[in-house]
């Protein structure tokens, strides 16, 4: 495995979130609300790329507790994670 220079590392309460120099999104932590991104509810021990993004390009990413943002390459928002207080944006408090 290569590693790539981060342009950034974020780190927010047992969620981390690193931004790869190559538009991949990488995440390790808690994921009780599949706010990493990954199947499942399962705690990821070492970082792991985001796959359901590595046709989209990460640009951007934020994140929270227990959600995360990410602006595509193309201008696209992508949204999971909890919606219990509506931090996703969409109509719906069902955890995406």
């Amino acid at each position: 495995m290569q590693w790539t220079i981060w342009h950034s590392f974020l780190q927010l309460t047992y969620v981390y979130c690193c931004h790869a120099a190559d538009a991949e999104l990488w995440t390790t932590g808690s994921n009780d609300s599949c706010q990493l991104g990954h199947k499942g509810h399962d705690t990821q021990l070492h970082p792991s790329r985001v796959q359901a993004l590595d046709a989209h390009g990460v640009c951007q990413v934020a994140c929270g507790q227990q959600h995360m943002l990410a602006v595509a390459d193309g201008g696209a928002l992508c949204a999971w994670g909890a919606a219990d207080s509506g931090q996703l944006g969409k109509p719906t408090t069902q955890t995406h």
